[in-house]
């Protein structure tokens, strides 16, 4: 079973879907944004993040939806010597569409790459991204792009899929892809959602926790 954590999401619910820039939400909550080729396994990332089997669900036509949907969730710190709670404090997930499906026309490409590079681009809201690669795939031009959009907030690196690697394999994969896109080792984070098998979630969690949830010490104060 994989390690706890020093964060959880502990509620966690579909808020909406928008596919016009202007209505996104106004609320000043932090979010962390999910992105990736089709078929990544976003969905399933999402689910297992919040402990919630279909919560996120994938779309029957890949890579042709073009919404942005929002799932509002709370993160809370465990004590570390019951494993008990304490302050909630709420954020928004944010699934991306996904991209690199090769029956997408032009004109549907051109469409992600202008929503994405608007929201990547100017989300005041938007704390860190979330990159999910599969783990046997070397970054293609839309990882770089997104890497390098990303790398103006925070960014972190899922590397999916690592049940289907060798131990070994799994960690020279993941400090290669750490050289190649200019990030720390610690912030390229092997994945798996498969039962029995999970790895790499309690991790995830506390990188995005880490840009999300401000600690009350260093908030501002009113005067």
């Amino acid at each position: 079973m994989e390690a706890s954590g020093r964060f959880r999401i502990v509620s966690s619910a579909f808020e909406a879907g928008f596919n016009d820039f202007r209505k996104l939400p106004t609320a000043p909550l932090p979010e962390a944004a999910f992105v990736g080729r089709s078929n990544v396994g976003k969905s399933s990332l999402l689910n297992a993040l919040c402990g919630r089997r279909g919560l996120a669900r994938t779309s029957k036509t890949p890579g042709r939806t073009q919404m942005l949907n929002y799932f509002r969730v709370e993160f809370a710190e465990r004590r570390a010597a019951e494993e008990a709670v304490v302050a909630r404090v709420p954020a928004y997930l944010v699934d991306l569409p996904g991209y690199g499906y090769a029956q997408v026309s032009k004109t549907h490409r051109a469409a992600w790459k202008q929503l994405l590079e608007r929201y990547l681009g100017g989300r005041a809201q938007l704390a860190i991204v979330c990159l999910l690669i599969d783990v046997r795939r070397d970054p293609g031009e839309e990882e770089r792009w997104i890497a390098e959009l990303g790398a103006e907030g925070g960014l972190v690196v899922g590397l999916t899929k690592c049940d289907k690697v060798s131990k070994s394999e799994r960690e020279s994969r993941r400090r290669l892809m750490a050289k190649t896109l200019s990030l720390p080792v610690e912030h390229c984070v092997a994945i798996s959602t498969l039962s029995g098998k999970r790895h790499g979630l309690a991790e995830i969690t506390d990188l995005l926790a880490s840009s999300l949830v401000m600690d009350p010490d260093d908030g501002d104060t009113d005067d």
